[in-house]
């Protein structure tokens, strides 16, 4: 940490350079958001996934407790942070603003304890930011300039008051100092990101979330500086050790004056630091209830005290690893609980017979910065993982109904639902303990009770509670963990192909490679297929050319086929607003057609649909992804399609019976419905086809089939360029419902394969290992399992693909047998963050940089021979061995011809399609991705050739790795 104070007011030229969007600090007691900061807090809810800030360290960290990865379990180190104070042409910082705020955040000594403090005590000194705080001067204008009638919210004067602010000091500040979010732990080394972890500002008045009606002064947020300026970060003039300049992008602002009118306490600056490291608002975002109150820095546990404000709930400290809860199975009598200020213990029951919803309970105590807790004794959580980018806004307390409820709900002992009910934001009813009298009970049958929302019984007995104490005493009962069944998964995306995603099927287009490999990652073997729909060719719907459901291609393994599919989806027409979702997801899952006129005749009437239905495998679980802007239109609301001659009746309803009891998929389908704006995108409101146009339609309508399919709604972000996000928040789901199956390893190594991740660590107290080989495969003939050296840690896996680096060739990304300037170039094709690229990231920390370039370097030349592969043969496209001469004998082998037992397929971009084998192309052409013929001379011809344009009938697709992504034109 810098330890002294700067004081600078000069001015220095900047340049601008990319995008994401808000959280904000919910208003003192008492009051609301005005609307305009009601959309501040939806524009985007921050998440692990969310790019920026620490919130990448926090991810890999989950993923290494999941078991996907290998490193540090839980977030840790020190966040440095610049924390830059202006003033106005018309307001100055008041005296002493910079020196008392660096101790009171980050130096000390605090009477009330620092921000610094606050973080080491919630996560049992793990983690905590640091930093130094800056006097920029006075910005150039009058504060109204910047507030304008929007609390700052303006995009051109956030851009404003960061540019001016950044710029004054830029000169004299090193903000390479403040990017250290890659995993050496030393700022701006090679290993980073080249962007600013978190910026923190400070306005000179108090804050706009101070008694709204009276203060319109800038609202505390976090934000981004590229969600202001639509796509450019902020350049400062200090070099980045990775190439270019150090960017700014997130930033938090706060104000110098708190609520008591002297300097502002440590409680906004606690809770907005949060969203650096993946916590999002966990208040009711929409205003109608107060969330989980001041239980909750990330709540309103900032105002709970605003100089010692409340700890973090327990799913907070999970998300982080801070805690790793115990799983309670069985009966414990006279069970003894610590309190979680001091020791990192909390019990989970996840008993759910879906395999989705859980208990997370902990000991709160009134201790350290808890101590102005409303209540003590046991925090019941109840975790409900489908809720997507709502979190808590939707409250549901016994029977409130559809839709839905809280991601973090508090199980409140009185029964009472004050926080739901927008009552208050919490009280002493709130935890559980004995209160001098009996016992309170919780199960099946008490109030509140242990049901799921769905109405199912979590099999958990609380009772015989002590009184409020540092250790509380009670029994628990929680019946055996359901028999769980790991299936592989049926994948089906169902793209909206109407005029509004003419952006978006480009931006899912390029990110579905890497969604592939993330779902394979996670979900061995699986299938994928691609659907789409826009609506009946009927107006005023749609129009002539457009279809109400379309299966583009059955589930295959084929990995091409997917990305050819969906490259030869166009978007265009969809007159009205709503499209035809729910006859794309019943015809998916039913595929009996659609008969319009009644005359069971398929075909004789124009939007009519013939029987396609999809193969669904009855060994696997169907997953559907359902990427739409739109709402659905619904027959038990209008008359669809618009028009006397022609309908159909499947709505809803019908969708729900697909859902529940499947005619064409042999189980209930898990419906993921992936939507470009958080919450839906906004429309001019209209009365086309029938349907009136409401805003929220499309909420309920996706989260309803969330709610019966145990899926979610997720946003995909502006455009869909989120979409890889948005599926691997899905797949975060998944593994609850559905977990990873792989293999388990004691400590005597034995090896027992098809074993879930839990039954793995808690019923066997093994080592769990990824995938379906972990047992059988032994590259080094040393009669021990490859997964089992891996996960006990007798070998190193250092790239994490779970094959001992002593038996492959680590850094031959294009497996030719060397390590030379093609596998170098291919490297650094993919500098920067890079999650699943495992063959360019060779130490497997998410990230290709200058450790994994030194490691290239130091095994470059000739491998060993790792293959398994006899002398003069290679693998095919599927690893199996055969003769290197039937590359380009002027024979196809697509996998007609066998070798060994095997059928050899060498038809694949990897071998040039069989070496020209495969493919006839005329003289100065080239075979694309995907085998169609094209010019050579489109290779880096300045356009992105990513299946927009046909050439003989075909849409072109050069944007992959063996093309070098079109020789740049396209990016990586």
């Amino acid at each position: 940490m810098i330890q002294n104070i700067i004081s600078i007011s000069a001015a220095a030229g900047i340049s601008l350079l990319s995008g994401y969007s808000l959280a904000t600090t919910p208003p003192t007691p008492g009051h609301k958001m005005p609307d305009h900061m009601i959309q501040c807090s939806k524009d985007c809810q921050v998440s692990l996934h969310t790019p920026g800030g620490w919130r990448g360290k926090a991810l890999r960290a989950k993923e290494v407790r999941q078991g996907t990865r290998s490193g540090p379990r839980g977030l840790s180190g020190v966040l440095e942070v610049p924390v830059l104070c202006f003033g106005y042409q018309n307001v100055n910082l008041p005296a002493n603003t910079v020196p008392n705020l660096q101790q009171q955040l980050f130096d000390g000594p605090w009477p009330t304890g620092t921000l610094t403090e606050y973080w080491k005590e919630v996560s049992y000194g793990a983690f905590t930011f640091d930093g130094t705080v800056y006097d920029v001067g006075n910005l150039s204008q009058i504060d109204t300039y910047y507030e304008e009638n929007n609390n700052g919210r303006s995009p051109d004067r956030i851009v404003d008051y960061i540019t001016e602010s950044v710029t004054a000091i830029d000169n004299a500040v090193d903000f390479g100092i403040y990017d250290n979010d890659g995993p050496d732990g030393e700022p701006n080394s090679g290993d980073d990101d080249g962007i600013v972890d978190l910026l923190a500002l400070v306005h000179p008045e108090i804050g706009g979330e101070v008694n709204p009606p009276t203060h319109k002064n800038i609202w505390s947020h976090r934000s981004s500086f590229d969600w202001a300026t639509g796509g450019t970060m902020l350049e400062t003039n200090d070099d980045a050790a990775g190439g270019g300049k150090i960017r700014i992008n997130d930033y938090v602002i706060q104000p110098a004056i708190g609520d008591s009118g002297g300097l502002i306490e440590i409680g906004v600056f606690c809770h907005e630091f949060g969203h650096a490291i993946g916590l999002p608002d966990l208040y009711d975002r929409d205003q109608s209830s107060e969330g989980i109150g001041d239980h909750c820095l990330m709540s309103s546990g900032g105002w709970n005290s605003p100089e010692s404000p409340a700890h973090l709930s327990a799913w907070c400290r999970v998300e982080m690893g801070w805690v790793e809860p115990t799983v309670a199975i069985g009966s414990y009598l006279g069970y003894q609980l610590p309190n979680i200020e001091q020791f990192p213990v909390a019990l989970k029951v996840i008993n759910d017979p879906d395999g989705i919803e859980y208990f997370l309970i902990e000991n709160r105590q009134p201790i350290g910065f808890d101590q102005n807790l409303l209540d003590c004794g046991l925090a019941i959580w109840h975790i409900d993982p489908r809720v997507g980018n709502s979190i808590n806004d939707k409250e549901w307390c016994t029977g409130g109904g559809l839709p839905l409820n809280y991601r973090v709900a508090l199980e409140q002992e009185d029964g009472l639902c004050n926080l739901e009910n927008d009552d208050n934001r919490g009280d002493n009813g709130d935890f559980w303990h004995r209160d001098g009298g009996a016992s309170p009970k919780f199960d099946s049958g008490s109030n509140p009770n242990s049901m799921t929302y769905d109405g199912d019984d979590m099999g958990v007995l609380i009772q015989n509670l002590s009184d409020c104490n540092n250790t509380m005493v009670f029994d628990i009962e929680v019946d055996p963990l359901p028999i769980q069944e790991p299936r592989k998964l049926d994948v089906l995306f169902i793209f909206d192909a109407s005029g509004s995603y003419e952006d978006d099927l480009p931006n899912m287009l390029g990110q579905l490679p890497s969604v592939i490999d993330d779902i394979q990652a996670r979900f061995p073997d699986p299938r994928f297929g691609i659907g789409s729909f826009r609506d009946f060719p009927i107006e005023p719907n749609g129009e002539e050319d457009d279809w109400a459901w379309r299966l583009d291609l059955d589930l295959t393994t084929d990995e091409p086929s997917v990305l050819n599919a969906l490259s030869n989806i166009q978007a265009a027409g969809g007159d009205d607003v709503p499209e035809s979702q729910f006859i794309a997801v019943h015809q998916a899952l039913a595929g009996n057609g659609v008969d319009l006129n009644g005359d069971g005749i398929f075909g004789n009437t124009p939007g009519e649909l013939e029987p396609d239905p999809v193969s669904w495998d009855p060994t696997r679980a169907p997953i559907i992804f359902l990427m739409t802007d739109a709402p659905f239109h619904d027959t038990s609301l209008e008359d669809y399609p618009f028009g006397p001659e022609a309908e159909t009746t499947i709505g809803w309803g019908d969708v729900l019976n697909q859902i529940q009891v499947p005619t064409g998929a042999h189980s209930s389908p898990r419906i993921f419905t992936l939507n470009p704006e958080p919450d839906g995108i906004i429309l001019t409101p209209g009365n086309d086809g029938e349907t009136p146009w409401d805003p929220d339609m499309l909420y309920l309508q996706a989260t309803e089939m969330a709610l019966y399919s145990n899926g979610s709604m997720i946003s995909a972000g502006y455009e869909s360029v989120h979409f890889r996000e948005a599926v691997q928040e899905a797949l975060d789901l998944l593994a609850t419902q559905m977990p990873q199956i792989g293999s388990c390893c004691t400590d005597d190594q034995t090896c027992v394969e098809g074993v879930i991740l839990d039954d793995c660590l808690y019923l066997l107290d093994g080592h769990f290992a990824p995938g379906t080989t972990a047992c059988s495969s032994d590259c080094n003939d040393n009669g021990k399992p490859d997964g089992c050296e891996i996960s006990m840690g007798l070998v190193d896996d250092m790239n994490g693909n779970q094959i001992p680096d002593e038996c492959e060739c680590l850094g031959d990304s294009n497996l030719d047998g060397k390590i030379d300037i093609d596998d170098l170039l291919k490297l650094l094709g993919y500098w920067g963050a890079c999650e699943g690229c495992t063959d360019v990231d060779l130490n497997g920390d998410g990230r290709v940089d200058i450790e994994d370039l030194l490691r290239l370097l130091e095994l470059w030349g000739d491998c060993p021979n790792t293959s398994g592969c006899a002398v003069g043969e290679i693998e095919d496209c599927f690893g199996n061995c055969a003769p290197a001469t039937w590359l380009g004998d002027a024979t196809c082998d697509d996998g007609e011809y066998e070798y060994n037992g095997f059928l050899i397929d060498f038809n694949c971009v990897e071998f040039a399609f069989d070496d020209g084998d495969c493919v006839d192309c005329n003289e100065n052409e080239i075979p694309d991705c995907f085998g169609n013929c094209c010019p050579a001379t489109w290779i880096g011809d300045g356009f992105c050739d990513d299946g927009s344009d046909i050439y003989n009938g075909n849409f072109i697709f050069l944007n992959c790795e063996a093309y070098d992504w079109d020789g740049g034109d396209c990016e990586p």
